[in-house]
Order: C-alpha cells, then structure tokens, then sequence
C-alpha cells in the first residue's frame, strides 16, 4: 500500500487543525459585574443594582474575538434599591421564592470591529425572568484588555408584561410602575484555566 504525499500531508494536517481549534477557544468567567435595572413610576424614576452576577463563557480569540457559549445568570434577589419597600414590592413580581436566578443564555452573535482592541457585538438569546423564556436581541460594546479580558458594556429595553410580570404598585395603588424597563450591564470576562 502506497500513500501519495498529498494523503500523507493531509493526514498530517488533520490532527493539527483539530489541536489549533480546541486551543484557540478559552474558558471566560466573570471577574466584575454590574448590572442595574431602571424603570419609572407615577412618583419619580427608580433603580435596582447588583453586583452579584456570574458569567460562564466559551470565546474563540483571535482578530475578531467569537463568543460559542455564555450564560449570565443573576440572583433575582441581590437586586437592590435604597428602599427596602421597593426591593419587597420588587421580588414579589419576579416571583423570586420560586424563580431565584434571571438569566441569559446567548444562541448566536457576530462581532464586529471598531478598531483593533474594540468590538460591536450583536447577539440572540434567551432571557428568562420569573420563569418566562423569550428569545432577546443584545447589542453591546466590547473591549480586549492587554491581559486578553474583555469588558463588554451594554443596555437592554423590555417590558415586565412580556414575562407574564404585572408592574409593582404601591400605596394602595397610587404609586405605580411603567411597564417598560431598562436593564443596564458592564461586565470584565477573564480567561479561566
């Protein structure tokens, strides 16, 4: 049995292909996070801030970085406010002694360049909150650090009433929510061995 050298260099080839894809993709894991829900009221705008979330994701590095995996998950209840009141009110309609955690897993994104260190990253997910799935657009900007971190930033509009969620009210009615929110997020993945 002879071999022709194209046979031998492609079985030569193949092992090394596989090699460089595994290495090129990199376990990320969060080392900040910082994620803030606003949203409006009869009597004055309102925010909710947490610093409490846990990101786990697959990147491929190289020119223009590939997100193949992540998943975001928050406890719903280290959500805060300066008014206890509020928090209350708050993870009564996120239904939190049954649905502890919101979460995002994202099913596709492209990245795009800006300049060689900055990237615009478009994704698709699933955003579950109060155990209500709907597949969500995600835009944000991320930056590659010099140690290979990347500190993504970016800004989500939903509404409560998508997720089954009836906006909080207060004092007997008087004071209520919009129904529109704004979830806020700045988050630094670092590479994890």
């Amino acid at each position: 049995m002879t071999f022709s050298i194209k046979t031998i260099l492609l079985i030569a080839f193949i092992p090394l292909s596989v090699y460089q894809a595994v290495i090129a993709q990199t376990k990320f894991i969060n080392a900040d996070t910082e994620a803030t829900v606003k949203g409006t009221s009869t009597l004055h705008d309102w925010e909710m801030n947490s610093k409490e979330g846990k990101t786990e994701a697959v990147i491929e590095l190289g020119s223009i970085p590939k997100i193949l995996a992540l998943k975001f998950t928050l406890p719903a209840e280290s959500l805060k406010s300066h008014h206890s009141a509020m928090d209350k009110n708050a993870y009564k309609t996120l239904k939190t002694e049954k649905y502890a955690y919101l979460t995002f897993v994202i099913t596709s994104s492209k990245m795009t360049a800006v300049d060689s260190s900055t990237f615009n990253m478009n994704g698709l997910g699933q955003l579950e909150i109060a155990g209500v799935k709907k597949e969500i657009e995600l835009n944000a900007v991320c930056k590659v650090g010099p140690d290979k971190s990347l500190m993504c930033t970016g800004s989500k509009q939903i509404k409560m009433s998508d997720y089954g969620l009836e906006p909080p009210s207060m004092m007997l009615g008087t004071v209520k929510t919009g129904n529109e929110i704004t979830i806020d997020f700045k988050q630094k993945l670092i590479p994890h061995p």
